[in-house]
C-alpha cells in the first residue's frame, strides 16, 4: 500500500513540477514530467489523474508547437 502510495505522490509531484517548468517556459521539460505522470497515472489506474496529466500534457505540446511556429515564422521573416 505504501509503494502505491509513494508512487501517486510521485505522479502528482511530476505534474506539479511540470507546471513549474511551464511557467518558466521550459517546455520540454513539462511535457517530459507530463508524460512521466501520465505513466504513472495509468499504472495506478487512477483515470481521473491520467486525464487530468493528459490535458495538461496535450496543452503544453499545444504551446510548444505555437511557439515553435512563432520562432519559424520570425525566422522567416528575418531572412
Amino acid at each position: 500500500m505504501l509503494e502505491l502510495m509513494d508512487r501517486h505522490v510521485a505522479a502528482n509531484t511530476m505534474i506539479d513540477l511540470a507546471a513549474v517548468h511551464v511557467r518558466h517556459g521550459s517546455l520540454r521539460d513539462a511535457i517530459t514530467c507530463y508524460e512521466r505522470a501520465v505513466e504513472a497515472m495509468r499504472e495506478q489506474g487512477d483515470h481521473h489523474g491520467e486525464a487530468q496529466a493528459r490535458r495538461a500534457l496535450e496543452a503544453a505540446r499545444a504551446r510548444a508547437a505555437a511557439q515553435e511556429g512563432e520562432r519559424r515564422s520570425k525566422a522567416r521573416t528575418a531572412s
